[in-house]
C-alpha cells in the first residue's frame, strides 16, 4: 500500500484512512486484518484524543464489525 504510505508520510492521514477504508470493503480476513492493524498503528501515533482518531476509529469499526 505505497499510496497509503506516501499519504502517511506527507501528513495526509485523513486521505490515508479513507483509502484504507475503501480497502476494506472487497478485502479478504488477512487483509482486512492488515488494515486494521494499520489504523490501530497510525491511532496510537495521534493519541486516543485526536478528532481524525476519534472519527476514524468509529468509522474503522463500523466497517469491520
Amino acid at each position: 500500500w505505497l499510496d497509503v504510505v506516501a499519504l502517511i508520510d506527507i501528513g495526509e492521514l485523513e486521505q490515508a484512512f479513507e483509502l484504507l477504508l475503501e480497502r476494506l470493503a472487497d478485502a479478504d480476513e488477512n487483509e482486512r486484518e492488515r488494515i486494521r492493524r494499520l489504523a490501530v498503528a497510525i491511532f496510537a501515533d495521534l493519541g486516543s484524543e485526536h478528532p481524525l482518531a476519534i472519527r476514524y476509529r468509529r468509522r474503522l469499526a463500523s466497517a469491520l464489525y
